[in-house]
């Protein structure tokens, strides 16, 4: 009887702790914001990147106009429209801007899903020293 009661007080503990843990909810949700920052990232460096090369190409459309116009071609008025419409399309992508507060809450993110998985660990600890407990318990007799 006793050693039920010992396996009672265990299975108790660990219902509390399981019950004072939101976690899986909370590690989900944890994922989720981790996910939404890193590609948050991940857009701001490939829009930063496209930026770069168009800008690489726009500068060597216009030397290739300026080259024209320097060996007197007369007809240049189609690649001059064409060198102001990209140069339109660049201007219409925003540098991109990394915060600090950006970076900040990606930390956090990050932080509190590694406080979620201590403990989930945590709890897995309680519970496999319950087990064993029970184990002892009923190899015991």
């Amino acid at each position: 009887m006793e050693d039920i009661e010992d396996h009672l007080k265990i299975v108790e503990t660990n219902g509390s702790i399981l019950d004072s843990f939101n976690g899986t909810g909370q590690l989900n949700e944890n994922i989720s914001l981790s996910k939404q920052w890193i590609k948050f990232f991940v857009k701001k460096i490939m829009d930063a990147e496209k930026r770069v090369a168009m800008i690489s190409q726009y500068e060597t459309m216009s030397e290739n106009l300026k080259f024209v116009k320097d060996c007197g071609e007369e007809d240049e008025t189609g690649m001059e429209e064409m060198v102001k419409q990209f140069k339109l399309q660049i201007s219409m992508i925003k540098p991109s801007t990394w915060e600090q507060t950006h970076v900040e809450n990606l930390r956090i993110s990050i932080n509190n899903f590694s406080e979620d998985v201590y403990e989930i660990g945590s709890i897995n600890a309680n519970f496999d020293d319950a087990l064993q407990q029970l184990t002892s318990i009923s190899t015991a007799k």
